[in-house]
């Protein structure tokens, strides 16, 4: 992501959808493929469900305007991850894969 920020910050409109697009399509092509999870903080075991496509987008586009020094301190409350944690195990709760530490 702060590979591209500035170019993103100078996009038009429809570049900066590409832009985010992009960065979602990337991140879930990967071997393994990479994914977008929010902790469901309402649950005593602290969750991680992972996020559709449209939520995944939202996201990213919040994660390219956000300033590097944000990102990094703001991360806990806004479900930003600064870097990948992988889940110690996971169930299926009602169609969305639900993940817990």
């Amino acid at each position: 992501i702060c590979k591209i920020k500035k170019e993103y910050m100078k996009g038009t409109l429809d570049e900066k959808n590409k832009y985010a697009q992009d960065v979602v399509d990337k991140i879930k092509s990967l071997n393994p493929p990479g994914r977008f999870l929010k902790q469901d903080i309402t649950c005593a075991r602290r969750s991680w469900y992972e996020l559709g496509e449209k939520d995944a987008y939202v996201k990213t586009r919040q994660a390219l305007v956000k300033k590097v020094g944000q990102q990094n301190n703001h991360h806990k409350s806004t479900g930003l991850a600064t870097g990948i944690e992988l889940p110690h195990d996971h169930d299926v709760i009602s169609g969305k894969r639900k993940y817990s530490n």
